[in-house]
């Protein structure tokens, strides 16, 4: 052969034998093996494990694979690093953009994300709610000031706010509340707050037992409704008969509407504001004859909106001006509504207010024996055990019974030398009517005839 055809074969070898993980050379009898690594080229002898040159292709593609294996390795590594850092670069670009179009929830914009996913909650609950939100927001503002999104907000720092709370001496029951009301708006926001991990959960930030004091609020004696009832002027008066007569708690005696007031069928019904959210069903409440007599005092073109409509402004605008005022009432009255904490803490127990009217209320039917339901019923609770903490859907002819029976504590005569208007006697012979039964003829009777003839 001679040497063009030599050099053409050789040529024609080295073509097919070059691959993408090296090239395959033949120079005479041997094989040799060539790549190139980090811009630097490389050529071997291919050998056998005896160290006797490689002359047959196979074996020598075999023994270059071998050779190259930690030069393809250390490419393959440069080229995985070089694409996470590519995907790494492109997720970091993905995040900053997502985060600029749907940025994390600010800590100031907190309650207004949380009242977004409509809480399960009644306006009454919702104002102590957005009270306590607010001291935390303080808290943050004050001690933690660079931290803003809600996100941001780690364990250790949520550590640092019970302390906080208790070294203003409040009770380890109100602490406990403020953390339920963190931990609920961190799990109410998760998703557009992009929060990771919520702070306030109990396996991060575990409860203490709290020691317990009694905060109910008693009853008044009859003496001190009498002196309560008697002494007050203008809507106050009207406002504390409906707490001792219909039981109703502050919130909707203040925002009673003569809608609500039905004095031809001598009813009250009104949804309950503190259940109105879960369960929005009313109450029918027979309207004693005492508290019959005030209501129609309003002349009847003036019975629209509220029934006590200065009261009910105050309320739904500040409603610490009407507890005030009832609170300094029972106070000129001789009446101490708060006593010191038993267990050291800075603020005083409230142990009388309006809601001890509700309570008196429960008490002066137990004191009558009205029935456990029918107590239950006027009251609006859901349950007897509710009920009994008071002390004492009903049957509407008891309650007018009830009702009815309670004592005038009001007026400063007995009942039956009040004088009353036309169409309050003539609602209180409807009631009597009404309720009146076999049983109860021979008593209501008398009554009937002498409010007759006071017509």
């Amino acid at each position: 052969m001679t040497p063009a055809a030599v050099n053409n074969r050789n040529q024609t070898k080295d073509q097919s034998m070059t691959s993408k993980r090296g090239t395959l050379v033949l120079r005479g009898a041997n094989f040799y093996a060539r790549w190139c690594y980090q811009g630097k080229f490389y050529v071997r002898r291919l050998s056998d494990e005896l160290g006797q040159p490689i002359t047959r292709e196979k074996e020598a593609r075999k023994a270059m694979a071998v050779m190259l294996h930690p030069y393809l390795l250390g490419n393959e590594r440069d080229v995985t690093n070089a694409l996470l850092g590519k995907l790494n670069a492109q997720e970091t670009a993905v995040a900053a953009f997502e985060a600029q179009q749907n940025p994390p929830t600010p800590l100031a914009q907190g309650w207004t994300a949380f009242l977004n996913t409509s809480p399960g909650a009644g306006p009454e609950t919702l104002k102590r709610y957005q009270y306590a939100w607010q001291k935390f927001l303080d808290w943050m503002t004050a001690n933690h000031p660079t931290v803003l999104a809600m996100r941001d907000v780690t364990v250790k720092i949520a550590e640092q706010y019970p302390a906080f709370l208790r070294a203003d001496k409040v009770s380890e029951k109100t602490v406990n509340k403020a953390l339920f009301l963190l931990a609920m708006v961190w799990r109410e926001v998760n998703g557009s707050a992009q929060i990771v991990v919520n702070p306030w959960t109990r396996d991060k930030l575990p409860r203490r037992k709290s020691k317990l004091e009694s905060t109910k609020r008693r009853e008044l004696t009859i003496d001190e409704l009498r002196t309560v009832c008697q002494s007050a002027q203008g809507e106050m008066r009207l406002l504390l008969a409906l707490g001792v007569y219909s039981g109703l708690r502050l919130s909707d005696a203040a925002t009673l509407k003569w809608q609500e007031v039905d004095l031809g069928q001598n009813e009250i019904r009104r949804v309950p504001s503190k259940t109105a959210w879960k369960k929005p069903e009313e109450i029918i409440i027979s309207i004693h004859p005492v508290l019959l007599s005030m209501l129609c005092e309003t002349p009847a073109d003036k019975r629209k909106g509220y029934v006590l409509p200065d009261t009910a402004h105050d309320y739904q605008h500040r409603v610490n001006r009407v507890t005030d005022a009832i609170q300094e009432h029972f106070q000129s009255c001789g009446i101490e509504t708060t006593q010191a904490s038993k267990l050291g803490r800075k603020r005083s127990i409230v142990v009388v207010g309006y809601h001890s009217l509700r309570h008196s209320h429960a008490a002066l039917h137990k004191q009558l024996g009205t029935a456990h339901v029918v107590v239950q019923g006027l009251l609006g609770h859901s349950s007897p055990a509710m009920t009994k903490h008071y002390g004492s859907n009903v049957d509407l002819v008891a309650s007018a019974r009830a009702i009815a029976a309670l004592p005038d504590i009001v007026s400063e005569s007995k009942p039956s030398e009040t004088k009353a208007s036309p169409e309050a006697t003539l609602a209180q012979i409807q009631a009597l009517a009404q309720s009146m039964t076999v049983d109860t003829m021979a008593a209501t009777k008398p009554q009937l005839l002498a409010l007759l003839q006071a017509v």
